[in-house]
């Protein structure tokens, strides 16, 4: 990979340059490379800015179909279904419920999502590495 490629947590570290884990709260693993962002975000505007921007600067959004059936499915298109809105719809009023302590009562899917960018800390977004392999986009 090149050395001026981004990667998913340089993307994250972008985004979110003072980290996830708030102020008073230790990190989970000191150690790790990125220790401060191993707290999922606390607020879903935080999230969404990650994923848009990843989508963005990996030009995943044309892989996307916006066919709320899934009809107009292609090979390595991500299909977003009306029982996949409908879960999200439905996570983000968990989310909405939360807000007022998000640190001690953190949701699992929102973990779980944020755990799987973390393990694709050194992923590269370049849509070359996908457009010019017989490869799907990543699914990070």
């Amino acid at each position: 990979m090149r050395e001026d490629s981004q990667t998913v947590g340089s993307v994250i570290t972008r985004v979110l340059p003072k980290g996830t884990n708030p102020p008073d709260v230790p990190e989970l693993d000191p150690n790790s490379v990125h220790a401060a962002w191993t707290r999922p975000p606390l607020f879903p505007l935080d999230m969404f800015a990650v994923a848009a921007h990843l989508c963005k600067v990996g030009s995943v959004i044309s892989y996307f179909d916006p066919a709320p059936d899934g009809s107009g499915y292609e090979e390595c298109q991500f299909i977003i279904t009306r029982a996949d809105r409908d879960a999200a719809d439905e996570a983000a009023s968990k989310w909405r419920t939360i807000l007022s302590d998000p640190v001690s009562n953190p949701l699992e899917f929102v973990t779980e999502l944020w755990q799987s960018l973390l393990e694709e800390w050194d992923s590269p977004t370049s849509p070359a590495i996908y457009e010019s392999a017989p490869e799907c986009p990543p699914d990070w």
